[in-house]
Parts: structure tokens; C-alpha cells; sequence
């Protein structure tokens, strides 16, 4: 009887390491813990440079009105005092200083006890950019900030 592969730590992080979206984990003091492949892609920072720093210091997240998603209208910072999953559309600032759209979804990590130990986001390049989940599409690639082709768009 072979043992079940997801019991192996190694593999299940190298599982986690290669998937095509961005994943990073931070802690109840909103440090990075954990900065995935698919985050250094999308955001052009390598994992040993952002692990163990604020997200803050790291991540440059602003929603379609150019508006910085800090303080209470962070997704990440909701998640931790709501304790509840939170999802919505934004731009991150590319380490080479372009904007890229992105869909993020976070989830409250709990531990027992219902102990809440920090929160899991994941985060994608959204091709469509909406305002808000009810809200009209912005077809076109375009940026959200400047209004004009996106670099997908671009490159295509």
C-alpha cells in the first residue's frame, strides 16, 4: 500500500511552491510568513526579499480609484479582525514599477481554539478588472489607475 503523497511535507510545499497563482501567508502582526512562485511572478519580488517584512513594506495594493488598500480597507487586515473570507479586485505595483490587475481572495487561518493565527491570499492577474464583484467589466486590459493598455495587453 503506497502512503498518501499530500502526508508528505516536502511535497505538499513544492505542490504549494509551483502552482500558477500567487500565495503568501502572513501572521497576526501582518508579516509575510510564506511568498510563493507565482507571487514573485506577479509581483516581481523574490521571497527572501519580502519574507519576515511587513506586507505593508512589500505589497502595494490600490483599487480602481488609484485609493490604497491599507488600514481598514485592506482585504488581508479585514480578514484578520472579521475572521472571515474576503475577496476583491485591485492592482499590485510591479517591483519594475508597473501596475498589474489582480483578483485577490484571502481566508482567516485558525487554528484550535479558534485561535486566528493569521490569513492565506491568494491572488491572480485578472483580465477582466471590476470596480466591485456587481459592478460593470472594464474589457480591454486596461490599467486601472491610468486608463491606458495593460502590459498583457501590451505584450499581446
Amino acid at each position: 500500500m503506497s502512503p498518501n503523497l499530500l502526508d508528505n511535507p516536502n511535497l505538499f510545499r513544492h505542490l504549494v511552491e509551483d502552482l500558477p497563482v500567487g500565495i503568501y501567508i502572513v501572521d497576526r502582526e501582518m508579516r509575510i510568513r510564506f511568498w510563493n512562485r507565482g507571487a514573485e511572478h506577479l509581483t516581481g519580488r523574490l521571497s527572501h526579499e519580502v519574507v519576515g517584512h511587513l506586507l505593508e513594506e512589500v505589497v502595494f495594493a490600490c483599487n480602481r480609484r488609484g485609493s490604497s488598500l491599507t488600514g481598514d480597507s485592506c482585504p488581508v487586515a479585514m480578514t484578520l479582525n472579521q475572521q472571515k473570507p474576503q475577496q476583491c479586485s485591485a492592482s499590485y505595483l510591479h517591483k519594475n514599477g508597473h501596475r498589474t490587475a489582480v483578483k485577490i481572495r484571502t481566508r482567516p487561518l485558525v487554528e484550535y481554539g479558534d485561535t486566528n493565527t493569521g490569513v492565506a491570499v491568494m491572488f491572480e492577474e485578472a483580465f477582466v478588472y471590476r470596480e466591485e464583484e456587481s459592478g460593470p467589466p472594464l474589457y480591454g486590459c486596461l490599467d486601472a489607475i491610468t486608463g491606458i493598455p495593460s502590459r498583457p495587453l501590451t505584450r499581446a
